[in-house]
């Protein structure tokens, strides 16, 4: 046990030795602690720097993030200007396109309302004419009644006066009255040529064939007629061999009283006498013709009143007729048109209007004697001309009558 502790004793002594020969002097510590030092200070130095990059890095990135969001909606704003842009560029068109529209409506609606301002300007003109004309027909009828009223009181008197020198007789007293009233009414009735004609569906009859064919209308108050037909017959012939039988017709009574435009216009009264089953009757026929002569056609204008005498007396007809001629081209050659137009109306001597009775059907047949006649002459007058034209080989011009 002494041995052991002088063995301790010993390196001890050895150990002390070491230590002291091979110690650090303050010069070496002294880095070294500074070292470690200087490490632990730029440990602690560093430690808030990277807390304030940290803070700068987070700054950073939410300026970029606002920068971008910034951007975005900046982008956003022109996509959405460019947008409204295009939005807005179409609204002007279509609000322009629109008043464009609008001011074209606008001028086309007073268009439509000037054209029917102007059409009911017109019907209402035509309408105070028509109501002119019928107050004077009124009036006249009314004279006429007057006068007729007068003439039958004074018909004893008058007998006492046969000696006379040209006395006037009750028919020519009452066709003067008539004629002054027809006469008045006749371009009114050719004023209504276009559309009593042109709007009415003609029966075409074969060339050369003349025929009146009467038929009642829908409501059973008049009687109406619509025919054509064609002649191989030069238009200028036709028309001139026409004025000659319906302007100076041998075979009636002419009026000689005042007459307006005499040279195409013509009154006379035809005096028709037939036999029927019931016995010998006679009608009376009052008729104002005028003729029209247009640039490309010739109108002829009646107004005429039939008068029934023996077991038709107190009957009575009125009739307004119309013939419009025109040319027309045929494989023969150069021919005519020839279409006619009649309303035919029963009434009594007030001009009310008559019954289509027994009595009244055999006055339309009486009537349409007078008709058959009227066309044997004109059907008469056209072979005149064609058999005329085939023996010279040329228009008879000179057969035909200058009007």
């Amino acid at each position: 046990m002494a041995e052991g502790e002088a063995m301790d004793t010993t390196f001890e002594a050895a150990m002390a030795g070491f230590l002291h020969e091979f110690s650090l002097s303050g010069e070496f510590n002294s880095p070294v602690e500074g070292a470690f030092g200087l490490c632990d200070s730029d440990t602690l130095e560093k430690t808030p720097s990277n807390s304030t990059d940290r803070a700068k890095l987070k700054a950073n990135e939410r300026r970029d993030r606002y920068r971008k969001r910034l951007q975005n909606e900046r982008e956003s704003l022109r996509r959405q200007e460019r947008e409204l842009s295009v939005k807005l560029s179409q609204l002007l068109t279509a609000q322009a396109k629109a008043k464009e529209e609008a001011k074209k409506s606008n001028t086309l609606a007073l268009s439509a309302w000037r054209a029917t301002a102007a059409r009911q300007k017109g019907k209402r003109l035509e309408a105070e004419q028509e109501q002119q004309r019928l107050k004077a027909a009124v009036l006249d009828r009314a004279e006429l009644i007057r006068q007729l009223s007068a003439l039958m009181m004074m018909s004893a008197p008058m007998k006492s006066l046969a000696s006379c020198v040209n006395p006037i007789s009750s028919q020519e007293m009452q066709g003067a009255l008539l004629y002054k009233t027809f006469m008045r009414e006749l371009d009114y009735l050719y004023a209504k040529t276009a559309d009593l004609v042109g709007g009415v569906q003609c029966d075409l009859l074969p060339p050369e064939s003349f025929e009146v064919r009467r038929r009642w209308n829908q409501d059973k108050t008049l009687m109406e007629s619509a025919d054509a037909t064609q002649i191989s017959i030069p238009f200028d012939q036709t028309w001139r061999s026409l004025s000659s039988l319906y302007l100076a017709d041998p075979k009636g009574s002419h009026y000689r009283g005042e007459i307006h435009d005499r040279e195409n216009t013509a009154a006379v009264t035809y005096r028709s006498n037939y036999t029927l089953e019931s016995g010998t009757t006679a009608l009376i026929t009052y008729s104002s013709v005028r003729r029209y002569v247009e640039k490309d056609c010739v109108v002829f204008v009646w107004r005429s009143q039939f008068e029934g005498q023996g077991e038709f007396d107190g009957v009575f007809s009125d009739e307004h007729a119309w013939l419009v001629i025109r040319p027309s081209d045929m494989p023969e050659g150069p021919g005519t048109t020839l279409q006619s137009y009649t309303q035919l109306k029963l009434t009594d001597l007030d001009g009310k209007m008559g019954t289509n009775d027994l009595r009244g059907n055999q006055f339309v047949k009486l009537v349409g004697m007078v008709d058959e006649e009227d066309m044997a002459d004109v059907e008469e007058a056209m072979q005149g001309l064609l058999i005329g034209e085939s023996q010279s080989g040329s228009p008879a011009s000179s057969d035909v009558m200058e009007l």
